[in-house]
């Protein structure tokens, strides 16, 4: 089975005839409209112009068709890393939540005898403890010219750039803690975080970046979880698009190099390549950081990973500013925590 490869381009791919059902606000009022994502070029057209819009028919279907544009910005940027993440929407959740809750219950089935009591589920999670629920908001203005020149494009570029950066920073709150975690020192049971770098001269590239990956398969294999004491079972490597190519080929691969024949490695069924993202915003610029170049995170996914959501993405609307001659101003909150258990989860290894 050859390895599948997500990327922008691909996720992008898997994301065109799907239905998405995304939330609008109206008067304080909040509705949902079901959005059949589409690689058309057009942005959303109006059946009136904006200034003639006076109605409540005409500002439900203002918005309504204002939101669609927001999955253009979705299909452009989309999200990478739901393959390694367990999700937990729940809008009861506390801004703090025990990590207990979530991961490391322990539970076995044993032999009864008469009058014995079954065993209990018991939890442990090591050094993780809580996790705090934070609010994100991102937002823009109708300004006044737009309503007397009718320029109705500029909401639908609006809307696209919000499903645009929305999605951009789920790939930075979900992957970052992941590329930003100390992998220096040994576990509990001794075994290294960060795998050697094969630099055999006698080798070839191809030979030294297989074995060098092949390496750091072992050492995580050999690594046990000091909670479940479960052996490590990476499946997924995150890395840049660049070593997303290199590896793949000798991921996918038979190879002969010099006489010497490598199966290919099957223990990897999938690589997320990620490159970060950086956008400027009225001066300011907001960078997210992609893995570093050849640096490859060999993840377990799923066990020691949940993406949890209080508010998924949420519009707010209300009366412009006078002095910024806004005739509406409109902000998208979403309230989400994280859960990356990077510790016990992921190998990390420099190929050559």
């Amino acid at each position: 089975m050859s390895v599948e490869i997500i990327s922008r381009d691909t996720a992008s791919a898997k994301m065109l005839g799907k239905e998405l059902t995304l939330p609008f606000g109206v008067n304080g009022e909040m509705h949902k409209v079901k959005v059949k994502v589409t690689g058309s070029g057009s942005p959303t057209r109006f059946d009136k112009p904006l200034g003639e819009m006076s109605t409540p028919a005409d500002l439900y279907n203002f918005v309504q068709k204002s939101v669609i544009d927001m999955a253009r910005g979705f299909l452009r940027n989309p999200v990478l890393y739901k393959d390694i993440y367990r999700e937990v929407n729940d809008p009861t959740l506390s801004r703090f939540v025990n990590v207990i809750d979530f991961i490391g219950m322990q539970l076995a089935f044993t032999a009864l005898k008469p009058g014995e009591s079954v065993p209990l589920a018991s939890f442990k999670t090591g050094n993780l403890t809580t996790a705090e629920i934070v609010t994100y908001g991102a937002g823009y203005a109708i300004l006044r010219d737009w309503i007397q020149y009718n320029e109705a494009y500029k909401v639908a570029q609006a809307q696209e750039m919000l499903g645009f950066a929305f999605n951009g920073m789920l790939n930075n709150l979900y992957l970052g803690p992941i590329i930003a975690a100390d992998y220096t020192g040994n576990d509990a049971d001794g075994k290294a975080k960060t795998s050697a770098t094969n630099a055999d001269a006698t080798l070839t590239y191809r030979e030294k970046v297989r074995t060098t990956i092949q390496t750091a398969i072992r050492d995580a294999l050999a690594r046990r979880n000091p909670v479940t004491k479960m052996a490590m079972r990476p499946t997924i490597a995150l890395c840049d698009s660049v070593t997303a190519d290199i590896i793949s080929e000798v991921i996918n691969n038979k190879l002969t190099e010099k006489g010497s024949e490598y199966q290919p490695l099957s223990q990897i069924q999938k690589i997320i390549a990620y490159d970060g993202a950086s956008v400027t915003v009225a001066g300011k610029t907001y960078s997210y950081a992609g893995p570093t170049a050849k640096h490859v995170f060999l993840i377990q996914p799923l066990q020691g990973f949940v993406e949890l959501i209080k508010e998924d993405l949420t519009p707010l609307t209300q009366a412009g500013d006078v002095l910024k001659l806004a005739d509406e101003e409109k902000s998208f909150e979403f309230m989400r925590g994280i859960i990356a258990d990077t510790a016990n989860s992921v190998q990390k290894v420099i190929i050559p």
